[in-house]
């Protein structure tokens, strides 16, 4: 999205966040690798670190310049913000160095899954291998990778999920592509722990929905929220039934920062409120309540069927992020409130 003014609202939010997450202060006075720093995430975790007044020099890497600096054009003459063009797809490129990377580049988008099935893989293997290498060759520096809870596959309770237990994942369907990514990206960073000693850890966000989300993101909590925004009737193709564990931005910002400076190494944390594990059928009427809208269902097409999260249960427990001093700072009826009106303008 365009660049977010500092209206009071996202102003609020971002100063108790700041507030409230003490990993900042470990970060004080270093530097910060954030690729992907124009998506949902990376923008939120570059805000909060920008935000924090802790002298954190970030080097935000993205493809495209002139959105870049469409989003972040108040920082691109601070001296803690620097920009470095950079395509996770590319095996070849040099990175500078850093004493924490984060990686939060690749596909995520459900469409742009099942259409660029290749891209979602070797983004995420690609570009997290380089950060490895170069954090490999940079003694002490911290490799922080943000994979998915899509990694569990398909699981029959529906019970929140720990970070040991997982389902099966068909590999015959190209729409997998992102979640074995994800578990190869993954290995591949343990794998680099165990065997170079690259200090990495490993988040695994849930659902997430604010207002750093792409008007083209095709994510079922964007579409909804930018649908209530407008003033438009908010249709489910699905009964709705699905469980997944959802968390506004700013909260997942500073789980990954907390994560990031305080997780052990080699280990992988769940992010998730256990106060907002809920179906997609209960966030849109949450949208739709704060929209003033309808709440519809609709029938999905064999294309639109194609793009769907197979897992009818991905809800997370989040007591092992949690155990490091997390905790959600926005109720969801609080969060959906400030993403819609920061979508509004």
């Amino acid at each position: 999205m365009a660049q977010i003014e500092p209206d009071k609202t996202y102003k609020h939010d971002l100063d108790l966040i700041c507030r409230s997450t003490a990993a900042l202060n470990i970060l004080a006075g270093k530097s910060v690798f954030v690729s992907g720093a124009s998506g949902q995430i990376g923008s939120a975790v570059t805000d909060v670190l920008l935000h924090a007044g802790r002298d954190i020099k970030v080097i935000a890497a993205g493809r495209d310049e002139a959105k870049m600096s469409d989003r972040f054009g108040a920082y691109f003459d601070s001296p803690d913000f620097s920009f470095l063009q950079y395509d996770a797809l590319s095996d070849k490129q040099k990175l500078p160095s850093a004493d924490y990377y984060i990686c939060a580049a690749g596909n995520s988008s459900p469409d742009m899954i099942a259409s660029k099935p290749v891209e979602s893989i070797m983004a995420n293997i690609n570009g997290l291998r380089g950060v490895l290498e170069t954090a490999r060759a940079s003694a002490g520096s911290r490799v922080l990778f943000i994979s998915s809870s899509e990694v569990y596959g398909k699981i029959t309770s529906l019970d929140p999920i720990s970070e040991s237990v997982f389902g099966i994942i068909d590999i015959s369907d190209p729409r997998s592509s992102y979640a074995e990514a994800k578990r190869t990206a993954e290995s591949l960073a343990v794998s680099f722990c165990a065997e170079y000693g690259v200090s990495t850890v490993i988040a695994r966000p849930g659902h997430m929905y604010g207002p750093t989300a792409s008007v083209h993101d095709r994510h079922i909590s964007s579409t909804i929220g930018f649908d209530a925004a407008a003033g438009r009737d908010i249709v489910l193709k699905s009964d709705g039934s699905q469980k997944r564990s959802y968390v506004y931005i700013l909260d997942v910002a500073a789980a990954l920062i907390t994560i990031l400076a305080c997780g052990n190494k080699g280990e992988a944390y769940n992010i998730a409120d256990p106060s907002a594990n809920m179906t997609i059928r209960e966030l849109a009427g949450l949208f739709a309540k704060e929209g003033n809208v309808r709440l519809q269902f609709d029938m999905p097409t064999s294309g639109e069927k194609k793009v769907f999260n197979p897992m009818r249960n991905s809800c997370l427990n989040g007591e092992k992020l949690m155990g490091l001093g997390w905790k959600a700072l926005f109720d969801k009826e609080t969060g959906v409130r400030h993403t819609v009106e920061m979508l509004r303008g």
